[in-house]
């Protein structure tokens, strides 16, 4: 009687045991950033957050992901990849961020952190873990992003002192020496022929060859070879915005089934890009009216008005 009294107190002393280890903390840690791009010479923000799943107090808390951030890719701008916390309560969390700044473009690996700690203040085994990763991350180059993003403030105003003399010369030669015109009418006639033809094969030029305009300017990047207007050629290349994804090759048409990713991604076609588009096909329209124009008053030697001629040189300015 005695020694089965005995075994039952054992039993219970045991599941008692077994129970409490059952119970003991365990740490979840996550991992991400909260940056949707991440840029070369930007801010990249990362976030930790642990949270203590038991219902006990865990101590001596350490995460360490020094690995993850390379000093030779990634300079630290705020915060420490190596901090340390005394405890964590039961059912608590908390949340630890740092700000780096990305120094080289192209491919990176981000790998998970690790977390040391101490189950109890008495206890001295070391228990370790695990956070999620981000995995592969792609940093664009800052040439790159604001190509793609930025207003391009500069780039209008650019255009715009290029584009103004074109109206506003020719319309200064007509105005100040509309009584030469009258004299001359067959010498100005034909070099506003000659240059409203040579304007429209220009347009035609651009409009046909692959070699209008080259993107992509990431160093060592030889996969996307030729981009015009219309037509796109290129090797090897990948998506950024899914990295892992459909690897494209060849020269097709901008708008072809094949790069429907690219261009729902905005990576083949941009804001700026399809405005260029826009007012490509607009040169063009009015280069061939006015073209229309001119020979249609060099075959009947209709005399021009000052309206018809401002008109002319409005219609030319444009194109």
């Amino acid at each position: 009687m005695l020694f089965k009294i005995l075994l039952t107190f054992i039993a219970i002393i045991s599941v008692v045991f077994s129970q409490t280890d059952d119970e003991e903390s365990f740490l979840f840690v996550t991992k991400q950033t909260l940056n949707r791009f991440i840029v070369q010479n930007k801010e990249l923000t990362i976030k930790y957050g642990l949270f203590n799943s038991g219902p006990t107090t865990i101590f001596n808390v350490n995460l360490n992901d020094i690995h993850s951030f390379p000093t030779d890719k990634f300079e630290l701008l705020v915060g420490t990849l190596n901090p340390k916390w005394e405890r964590i309560h039961a059912g608590a969390n908390l949340t630890h961020v740092v700000v780096l700044k990305p120094i080289q473009s192209g491919i990176s690996n981000s790998t998970h952190a690790i977390v040391t700690y101490q189950k109890s203040e008495k206890n001295t085994d070391v228990q370790k873990t695990y956070s999620s990763e981000i995995g592969d991350v792609y940093i664009m180059t800052s040439r790159e992003y604001d190509r793609r993003f930025s207003s391009h403030i500069i780039d209008w105003i650019l255009f715009t002192a290029m584009a103004s003399p074109c109206i506003v010369f020719p319309f200064f030669l007509w105005f100040k020496n509309h009584k030469m015109l009258k004299r001359s009418e067959k010498l100005w006639m034909g070099s506003a022929l000659f240059f409203a033809i040579f304007a429209l094969i220009c347009d035609l030029v651009g409009f046909s060859t692959p070699y209008w305009i080259q993107i992509w300017p990431r160093v060592g990047d030889t996969t996307f070879r030729k981009l015009g207007l219309w037509q796109v050629c290129i090797a090897g290349f990948r998506n950024p915005k899914n990295y892992w994804g459909k690897v494209y090759y060849g020269c097709w048409w901008l708008y072809a089934r094949e790069y429907k990713g690219l261009r729902e991604d905005g990576v083949l076609t941009p804001a700026w890009f399809t405005a260029v588009q826009i007012f490509a096909c607009f040169g063009l329209v009015f280069n061939i009216l006015g073209c229309i124009a001119l020979i249609v008053v060099a075959i009947t030697r209709y005399r021009l008005s000052r309206r018809s001629m401002l008109v002319g040189c409005i219609l030319c300015g444009c194109a």
